[in-house]
């Protein structure tokens, strides 16, 4: 199937838009002593960076990575497949003095210069494209020692793998979490380190939603306490609910 078909489903499908909020709402006690964690992850990735010029490959993540965490930006662009994503990302921009540019584009074509950004980053969002092309086109535009950080699902848990299959209406006929092959084409091109997220948080946040109220509880404080020794068992790390992937350009 050529790249262009590819392209224009996922523009298709994002245009039209998708109502996640309830698949979402499942997951909102996952993150409970997660979150933390995950914020100082980012600021240590982008801490070397500060000021230098970050592209977002998605049009929303910046809310939350620049603007939440202070992120000190030079210059901020954000590029989207979907003009409907493209708007959804204008109209957050009356909620913080931060003034990203905004361009309508194929990630697998990116339309800037060889080793013009400090930081590449997004979330939920390489695994809609083709990993090979789209991470290319990263490594392309990055300067050498930039830093690329993505928040991605995996594809290597069982329970999460029905969990796709059985809400197909939430996903684009082309994605593809991460597995053994699409991570060895990050090793390929990058330093790169993963940062596996939620395991048993991830099991533990349909039950602490019935029980509790607030997601901080001592269910999901048990939860996390789990995956902070899970994750070091080699053989588990990939059956995580999702990755923060770190991956350094080579100089």
């Amino acid at each position: 199937m050529a790249m262009d078909d590819r392209v224009l489903r996922e523009q298709e499908a994002w245009d039209e838009g998708f109502d996640r909020t309830g698949f979402e709402a499942v997951w909102s006690h996952a993150g409970a002593y997660w979150d933390d964690e995950v914020d100082a992850l980012l600021k240590a990735a982008f801490a070397p960076h500060a000021n230098g010029r970050f592209l977002e490959v998605g049009s929303a993540t910046w809310q939350s990575w620049v603007h939440r965490l202070g992120t000190p930006v030079d210059e901020l662009v954000c590029i989207n497949i979907s003009q409907t994503e493209i708007d959804n990302g204008r109209a957050a921009l009356n909620q913080t003095s931060i003034q990203p540019d905004f361009q309508l584009m194929d990630a697998h074509e990116l339309a800037f210069e060889d080793e013009s950004f400090d930081v590449v980053f997004g979330k939920a969002i390489l695994h809609h494209l083709d990993y090979a092309v789209a991470l290319d086109e990263i490594a392309r535009v990055l300067k050498p020692g930039g830093t690329m950080v993505f928040m991605e699902p995996l594809d290597f848990n069982p329970v999460m793998k029905l969990v796709r299959h059985l809400t197909p209406a939430l996903r684009t006929p082309d994605e593809k979490p991460i597995d053994h092959p699409q991570w060895k084409l990050f090793e390929e091109r990058f330093d790169v380190t993963l940062h596996p997220i939620q395991l048993a948080s991830a099991a533990a946040s349909p039950v602490s939603q019935k029980l509790f109220k607030n997601p901080q509880n001592p269910l999901t404080r048990t939860a996390w306490e789990m995956d902070r020794h899970l994750r070091s068992v080699p053989g588990l790390r990939l059956w995580f609910r999702s990755g923060l992937i770190v991956g350094r350009k080579r100089p």
